[in-house]
């Protein structure tokens, strides 16, 4: 009797969405456009709303769980389902599961920071390092 692909295998998919902690800056963008005699969408310039040392955590904690799911997978079907063999099922979830607690716990590491300004200059910094009369 041969051996049918459903008891040999199951289909994974696997789906991340995060934020990129990036806002579209207009002022900059208009100010660049005008003094470049640029077109008016030649360019977008964002700024960073956070650390980017907190962002890497995300991205690296999101970037590891798409390593291991395409590691232990093969290529299925369009929408992005992926075969993974029975046989690593309780592998695969057990380690998943793992992942998506660091993908979940990462964002938590991020110190709240506030924009703070100094008689000579400006800068983000921590929330304990500025103080009361220095935020804005």
């Amino acid at each position: 009797m041969p051996s049918l692909l459903s008891q040999k295998a199951v289909l994974a998919s696997l789906s991340i969405s995060q934020w990129s902690a990036r806002k579209l800056d207009k002022k900059v963008t208009e100010e660049i456009h005008a003094r470049n005699h640029a077109e008016p969408h030649a360019g977008r310039y964002n700024k960073l709303l956070i650390a980017r040392e907190g962002l890497q955590k995300v991205q690296h904690a999101a970037g590891e769980a798409r390593t291991f799911h395409y590691a232990m997978t093969q290529p299925w079907m369009d929408d992005g389902a992926r075969l993974l063999p029975s046989a690593l099922f309780i592998d695969y979830a057990n380690r998943i599961r793992d992942l998506r607690f660091g993908v979940k716990l990462a964002p938590h590491s991020l110190q709240t920071r506030a924009w703070c300004t100094t008689p000579r200059r400006r800068r983000f910094a921590s929330r304990a390092q500025c103080s009361e009369q220095q935020r804005w």
